[in-house]
């Protein structure tokens, strides 16, 4: 999306103390060249503003490939025995499929220790980056009365207005079937998203543009993830709302952690560059940045981040938490993905894998 590039000046001013600190030395000669980082979206603004001073003090050129998550851990898969990427940044349960199928290396970047263990792997194939939690926006321009819970959305008045994306291709999507599945069972879930489908107007293949079309009145709702949402309302301007919507009248507002996780690819090009790059991703300066993109400190030592913070933590207030054990919703990842194609995709025949124009 491109749309921040305030804050490189202040840390070109404080180079040397950022490069002590994340552990990064210009001239290595391992590193010469360029690092490939093969991301999900959602996160643009904050490598706008990062990646330029990791670029200029470390000499490496950052080649950035961006797309939804699902399409990201499979260009990876595709490219396994001859790697172009050298770190790689995925949302659950790609996280843990990319582990599987042998994509990536333990690697401990520094300042992992000041982690929670609940955002880090116990091995070391993964660590967060940025705390991150589903949810759903809406255009408050068309909507005076936001939806607040599920049922809400089958209201006739939504009849194709709503998008989300498509749960082969997008992290956000997939996390759309699964809050489902972890609220009501899988049976239920399905027949949820039956009745939903009939509102949907289109699937897209990614997650990161669906704001652009909420706040241009194309649709009037859709899935999301709280840091990208209000990074494009509060950054960008965007008739754009958060809401976290919950499973029945009275009930929690609920949602699904789904932490932005950074690992270093098996045998990529680059490696001691992707380590380098990922001490970076993790040293304090830039995770201070982080609530300017709207997302959570991965380190628990992070206190920067000043009303920006206020306004994720407002948010999340009174939002339920749902416990998702995510190595088990990978065993179900492909079932639920097929069910989804077989009886949403081809059984309402909307266009899916919808994307920018």
């Amino acid at each position: 999306m491109g749309r921040r590039t305030r804050w490189v000046a202040a840390m070109c001013a404080a180079a040397i103390v950022a490069l002590s600190v994340a552990g990064v030395q210009p001239g290595v000669g391992d590193a010469a060249g360029k690092v490939v980082l093969y991301t999900c979206d959602g996160a643009e603004t904050l490598y706008d503003a990062i990646l330029p001073t990791f670029e200029k003090n470390t000499g490496l050129k950052v080649d950035v490939f961006t797309s939804g998550t699902g399409a990201v851990a499979s260009r990876a898969k595709v490219e396994k025995d001859h790697p172009a990427a050298d770190v790689i940044v995925l949302v659950p349960p790609f996280t843990q499929a990319v582990i599987r199928d042998g994509l990536v290396d333990t690697y401990t970047p520094k300042g992992s220790d000041h982690v929670p263990a609940a955002l880090k792997d116990p091995k070391g194939y993964w660590v967060t980056f940025i705390g991150d939690f589903t949810n759903w926006g809406y255009n408050p321009r068309l909507v005076a009365t936001p939806p607040d819970t599920y049922e809400d959305l089958l209201n006739p008045k939504y009849n194709g207005k709503i998008a989300y994306s498509s749960p082969i291709t997008a992290g956000d999507g997939f996390s759309v079937v699964n809050t489902l599945v972890t609220l009501w069972g899988e049976e239920r879930a399905f027949a949820y998203l039956k009745r939903l489908e009939p509102m949907v107007k289109f699937h897209t293949k990614g997650t990161g543009f669906l704001d652009v079309l909420v706040s241009r009145g194309e649709i009037w709702a859709s899935n999301n993830d709280l840091q990208e949402l209000l990074s494009d309302a509060y950054n960008s301007n965007m008739a754009v709302k958060s809401v976290f919507l919950r499973p029945a009248p009275g009930k929690p507002r609920v949602t699904l952690p789904i932490s932005y996780t950074m690992e270093l690819v098996h045998n990529g090009p680059n490696p001691e560059g992707g380590k380098m790059l990922l001490d970076y991703l993790l040293s304090p300066e830039v995770q201070s940045e982080v609530p300017d993109a709207y997302g959570f400190p991965a380190r628990s030592d992070i206190t920067a981040g000043g009303a920006k913070l206020t306004v994720v933590r407002a948010a999340m207030k009174d939002v339920q938490i749902l416990n998702v054990d995510y190595t088990k919703v990978l065993q179900s990842q492909k079932a639920w993905q097929d069910r989804w194609t077989k009886e949403i995709q081809e059984g309402f025949n909307k266009q899916t894998g919808v994307t920018p124009p």
